[in-house]
């Protein structure tokens, strides 16, 4: 008897040790998929805001390019040329 209750209490913390261990597996697991989605999201959005950048930049770089070039200034003069002055053409 005392050999039977033995073996029942050793495959009971066996089972015990078998479901606790199993249970931190699955814990250690969700917070690892947690933690990727968290860096997968924070990846994406510091990729999003530097494109935002890129784009500002690049546009900045146009705007500044065409404010400069002669064409746009002679389009310009030759607009303020033709507007009419206190009211009058």
């Amino acid at each position: 008897k005392l050999i039977a209750d033995g073996r029942a209490t050793a495959e009971k913390l066996s089972a015990d040790l078998l479901a606790q261990t199993k249970a931190q597996q699955q814990e250690l697991l969700e917070r690892a998929r947690r933690e990727i989605e968290n860096d997968k999201n924070n990846a994406i959005a510091a990729l999003r805001r530097e494109a935002v950048d890129l784009a500002i930049a690049g546009a900045s770089k146009v705007i500044e390019r065409n404010l400069d070039s002669e064409a746009n200034r002679k389009l310009v003069e030759s607009y303020l040329g033709s507007v009419s002055v206190g009211g009058k053409p």
